[in-house]
């Protein structure tokens, strides 16, 4: 995966936890909030859930003209996850947080923590960024939506967040920000960039939604390394990875 590519999942995932973050600062805090916690219950409450993940952006002065995308499918129960994007692997729950490079064949073990699990779009709000302040919202109910939208103060790296809740799954459609171009960069090389203040169109669509569809052993640890002693090793199934201990802890 490229480092682009990298960013611009972590982008709009980063996208929701603002969007969590910012329903304390709006003008109908009771209802906003309570429509993120019904949504994250809806995530955690299904048991054995996964989707398809679509990841695409675009010049905010084209938005139907993507750029780039990626694609990706997450599984989950509670809180405990497993997401593909592209050849990469990411396995967070209670005890790890493992990230599986295929291309490489390595295979990074850390403990599990709130950065751990932040690639989770559904995160529950009490783990979220500190709030943002002087951003509104609204909520706007179709025939078959819920959309929620964020608007963000001037000179912020965001402008806008929507929320598409569907009504009758009551999980996301979709999620989309309008975000400085440059957060979809390194920061090594951010100031490389010609036009800092470029805003590009980041969009996540969920789709294929399946109850009980995959083996509940990817989500757990075991499934992939074991203690031997006083060392980490792969299993079976992934002898053929190199383990980096990411974690002092786990040393």
């Amino acid at each position: 995966m490229t480092t682009k590519y990298f960013k611009l999942l972590l982008v709009n995932i980063a996208s929701f936890f603002l969007l969590a973050n910012a329903f304390a600062q709006s003008t109908d805090r009771a209802l906003l909030t309570a429509t993120l916690r019904e949504m994250n219950a809806k995530y955690r409450n299904t048991p054995n859930l996964s989707f398809d993940l679509l990841y695409r952006y675009a010049d905010v002065q084209k938005p139907l003209e993507y750029l780039d995308s990626l694609s990706g499918k997450m599984k989950m129960n509670g809180t405990d996850t497993w997401c593909r994007i592209d050849n990469t692997e990411f396995i967070s729950n209670a005890t790890h947080s493992i990230a599986l490079f295929a291309e490489d064949n390595l295979m990074y073990l850390t403990k599990s923590n709130v950065t751990s699990s932040a690639l989770n779009p559904m995160q529950t709000i009490d783990t979220l960024l500190s709030a943002t302040v002087g951003v509104t919202g609204r909520i706007v109910v179709t025939p078959t939506q819920k959309i929620v939208t964020l608007e963000f103060p001037p000179k912020s790296i965001y402008r806008n967040v929507h929320l598409f809740i569907n009504l009758k799954s009551g999980l996301l459609d979709k999620m989309d920000s309008q975000v400085q171009a440059s957060q979809l960069y390194d920061p090594s090389v951010r100031d490389q960039i010609e036009n800092k203040d470029a805003f590009v169109v980041v969009e996540t669509v969920f789709s294929d939604y399946q109850q009980g569809k995959f083996d509940p052993r990817c989500l757990s640890s075991d499934y992939y390394v074991t203690r031997q002693g006083n060392e980490w090793v792969t299993t079976t199934s992934y002898s053929n990875y190199k383990i980096f201990i990411g974690s002092t802890e786990l040393q």
